[in-house]
């Protein structure tokens, strides 16, 4: 297989399709889709890269179409590639001094919380389809994610808030 050195995706402030994806899917994988606000050049760019780009169908959600790309948040790699597991941090907005890291057990949070902005590095990977002809494309996975959510409603926050968001290990 012919390894093919792949250059970071970093997208500020990004916007996901829907936050239920940091719940498992019916296959037990935990994917998100962001969307790419890009000009068109960049997106085709990208796809000649091996980027699996893929635009919405027009929808009562979707009025115009959007590029998105599926981004998978995958735990599950083998020891020796330990620094390939995603790091997801989740800050509470006023409270950027404290972060709370999140593993795969505690990543579903965020399919629950209101999230107000998310800061996201994407890693890609090259997956040959084809090795007669070295034909493939680029899977995308977390390497690093910032997510912020919104201050909880609660007029006792700040007395408990380092009980409500304690450090997971």
């Amino acid at each position: 297989m012919a390894y093919k050195q792949i250059a970071n995706i970093n997208i500020e402030n990004a916007e996901i399709m829907s936050r239920q994806g940091f719940d498992r899917d019916n296959f037990g994988k935990k994917s998100i889709c962001v969307f790419l606000d890009m000009s068109p050049e960049d997106i085709q760019s990208l796809v000649d890269e091996g980027w699996n780009i893929h635009v919405t169908r027009p929808s009562e959600n979707f009025p115009e179409p959007r590029h998105f790309l599926p981004v998978e948040i995958k735990y599950d790699v083998p020891e020796e590639y330990e620094n390939l597991q995603p790091r997801i941090y989740m800050y509470v907005e006023g409270r950027m001094d404290h972060r709370v890291t999140l593993n795969e057990r505690t990543v579903s949070k965020l399919a629950r919380s209101r999230i107000v902005n998310i800061d996201i590095t994407i890693r890609g990977r090259w997956i040959e389809d084809n090795p007669d002809t070295g034909d493939g494309h680029i899977k995308a996975y977390v390497s690093v994610m910032r997510v912020t959510i919104a201050k909880p409603d609660d007029a006792f926050a700040e007395k408990y808030a380092e009980e409500e968001y304690p450090e997971d290990e």
